[in-house]
């Protein structure tokens, strides 16, 4: 077995349909063309509810000291636009459509839930930056034993 870099999730699927892959990571609503042509999914990971910060904003100490009403409103635009999916979901499902090109209203109704539902639930707590710390100590040892709220910082929630 090898595992091989296919390139982007969207590349992923082409060469899983061309055979040179049996298997790849997948988001959606790749996940959700890749059922309809008979891939079957082996782990939806957010089934597991393991507590994992696998996204967020980043910004340096210094500037969100120095600019801190910037970092302020440039959170409080992300909670709008996540209470505005959640609370109006034609917009969101419209949205999605031009973003993802394309028409397949389904496809995105189905990617919205999954969205809204698994991933859109709660806020990310230090107990989810703690397995990205142990995760990132297993190639750097500097990462290990360090506390997550070093590199987690909630105060403008």
């Amino acid at each position: 077995m090898s595992i091989v870099q296919a390139g982007a999730i969207s590349s992923n699927l082409a060469a899983m349909r061309g055979g040179r892959i049996q298997a790849a990571i997948l988001s959606y609503p790749a996940i959700i063309q890749a059922r309809r042509e008979g891939f079957r999914e082996l782990l939806d990971i957010a089934s597991l509810a393991v507590p994992y910060a696998s996204t967020g904003i980043t910004v340096r100490r210094s500037f969100m000291a120095q600019r801190r009403d910037a970092v302020t409103n440039y959170v409080m635009s992300i909670l709008e636009a996540t209470a505005r999916i959640k609370k109006d979901k034609p917009f969101a499902i419209d949205t999605m459509m031009k973003c993802f090109r394309t028409r397949d209203r389904q496809m995105m109704e189905e990617a919205y839930e999954v969205s809204v539902n698994k991933y859109l639930k709660r806020l990310p707590t230090p107990e989810a930056f703690r397995f990205v710390v142990d995760e990132r100590a297993q190639v750097n040892p500097k990462a290990k034993g360090q506390y997550p709220k070093r590199f987690y910082d909630d105060s403008i929630l």
